[in-house]
């Protein structure tokens, strides 16, 4: 999706990054339906189109959009643009960062997921004290961006969570009303959690609910929420099959070093044991694993992230029924 083509290689690559958006190296894809029929795409921290493995080059941007149109992804998603520099020579960074790399500051803004409501795109997004080793970084907060205005212009929301929060890292899903969160903690290594709010009051902070083992949803919760499902959760996404009606999720595991999946009759649960979508052992370096938000049949479509090459892939599974 992102970056050059190595060499010899067959794989379709229609974007071009590199050459049509001064975008080499990134990672994330964090996808949401915007309507119309366009998807929404944030990624990551993104590097100029001189990017190689061995020198991240110049440019250093902590978050860059695409866009595209809903379309026949079997061979790939197509871009139909980015969100532009005002000399329309690179992707922009949207959600702003100073980039103090000392670890006491605002080291990175990175994207951990979007949703449109009523009408206004949000993107949630952590922002970055530190990184350690591999998997685990510290946050100062995460917070929301909104758009009215269809992505093309973005502003700083007051609504978020402290950096030691269950819900550090969000992920988001609608259904009847609700917009659902399935969140983690600073970096790849804590179980997942589960809040909602209704979406007229996504900037209410006081208005969210968290699921409580034995209470249910319980207002003003935050430190209470309990596990939704083991394991060893990273950069999870959710989303619903409107097919099967079962609510799905995939994250990295560093405990097992692959994209993991799981689905639900009931968002909060119980979910089913892990299902490997891929295996750290054939894609070296893998983690994210975003899901297409138009994966509402038999093929489940979603972004991994491949370390050290430091792009984004599309990928496809398949999906059978076990269960009616």
């Amino acid at each position: 999706m992102t970056g050059n083509s190595l060499p010899d290689e067959k794989t379709p690559n229609p974007n071009q990054t590199a050459k049509n958006y001064d975008l080499g190296g990134t990672d994330l894809g964090i996808m949401w339906a915007m309507g119309h029929g366009k998807v929404g795409l944030f990624f990551g921290d993104t590097f100029g189109g001189d990017w190689t493995m061995d020198d991240n080059g110049k440019d250093w941007r902590s978050n860059v959009l695409a866009f595209a149109d809903k379309q026949n992804v079997s061979k790939g998603l197509k871009f139909s643009g980015m969100a532009m520099s005002s000399d329309d020579k690179k992707a922009r960074q949207i959600i702003y960062s100073p980039h103090e790399t000392s670890g006491k500051g605002d080291y990175t803004a990175i994207p951990t997921g979007a949703i449109r409501v009523n009408g206004v795109d949000y993107v949630s997004y952590m922002d970055v004290k530190a990184w350690g080793e591999s998997g685990k970084w510290t946050t100062n907060y995460s917070g929301l961006y909104k758009s009215i205005d269809d992505g093309k212009n973005w502003t700083k929301c007051e609504a978020r969570f402290s950096g030691d929060s269950h819900f550090a890292q969000t992920a988001f899903a609608e259904k009847d009303g609700y917009v659902y969160m399935l969140g983690i903690g600073s970096g790849r290594f804590g179980a997942a959690y589960l809040g909602r709010f209704l979406a007229k009051d996504i900037l209410n902070h006081t208005a969210y609910q968290y699921w409580v083992a034995g209470k249910g949803w319980v207002t003003n919760a935050e430190t209470e929420a309990t596990s939704i499902f083991g394991g060893i959760v990273g950069e999870p996404s959710l989303a619903y099959n409107t097919k099967y009606h079962l609510w799905m999720a995939t994250y990295i595991s560093m405990q097992t070093s692959n994209i993991e999946f799981r689905y639900a009759k009931n968002i909060n649960g119980p979910w089913s044991d892990e299902e490997t979508l891929l295996t750290g052992k054939d894609h070296k370096g893998l983690y994210g694993g975003f899901i297409y938000p138009y994966s509402n049949g038999d093929e489940l479509y979603f972004t991994v992230s491949i370390w050290p090459l430091y792009n984004v892939f599309w990928m496809k599974a398949d999906l059978k029924p076990i269960f009616e």
